[in-house]
């Protein structure tokens, strides 16, 4: 991965690739990417090898800022920016909402020959390879 700076605009509208769906970005502002600032949150459930809702992992994350699907959009294109570490992981950017008549979805990251995007249903039961994308919360000084 080269480092280099990329500043995405995270309250612009999120793509909607999927037909039907509409989207509602929990989050927004200007975002400086680095991967440096992210953390990807698990839950104690899924290091122990087990597996939680999706939805409740969402729980969890009390309040913290994760990153939008605009992050997401604009790392698509130009995969450079996204760490090489995350190849075996799928990675949730839980703060777009995305839903249709039958349910409510995050979109996730995924690496498979190539990076690629997808959905994922708030109740799907999610294990050790899932992570959320959290923004890291900066320490006071």
């Amino acid at each position: 991965m080269k480092e280099s700076c990329v500043l995405i605009k995270c309250d612009g509208d999120p793509s909607i690739p999927f037909n039907g769906f509409t989207a509602k970005n929990l989050s927004s502002g200007p975002l400086v990417w680095s991967p440096d600032n992210v953390e990807l949150y698990s839950s104690d459930i899924q290091k122990n090898g087990g597996c939680i809702l999706c939805r409740s992992l969402l729980d969890e994350m009390g309040g913290r800022t994760g990153l939008n699907a605009c992050a997401l959009d604009n790392l698509l294109p130009d995969t450079r920016h996204i760490p090489d570490d995350w190849r075996d992981k799928n990675v949730i950017f839980p703060d777009t909402a995305y839903s249709d008549p039958w349910g409510e979805y995050r979109r996730f990251l995924f690496y498979h020959n190539g990076w690629g995007s997808y959905r994922i249903s708030v109740g799907s039961d999610l294990g050790r390879k899932w992570r959320v994308a959290l923004l890291k919360m900066r320490s006071s000084s």
